[in-house]
């Protein structure tokens, strides 16, 4: 639930990932990027590379 939140703060809101990260409780921006690419299959900041096109 809260890479989903992340997601939305990344893709609609427009924060940085480390920002996003944290504002969903990782204190670890490594943790967060695994996790996240775990999960949707790129890394956060192609994710928003991607969404960008």
């Amino acid at each position: 639930m809260r890479l989903h939140e992340a997601r939305r703060l990344l893709l609609i809101e427009k924060v940085g990932v480390a920002t996003a990260g944290h504002s969903v409780g990782y204190h670890s921006p490594s943790q967060f990027s695994r996790e996240y690419t775990r999960l949707y299959g790129r890394s956060p900041l192609r994710d928003i590379e991607a969404s960008a096109h």
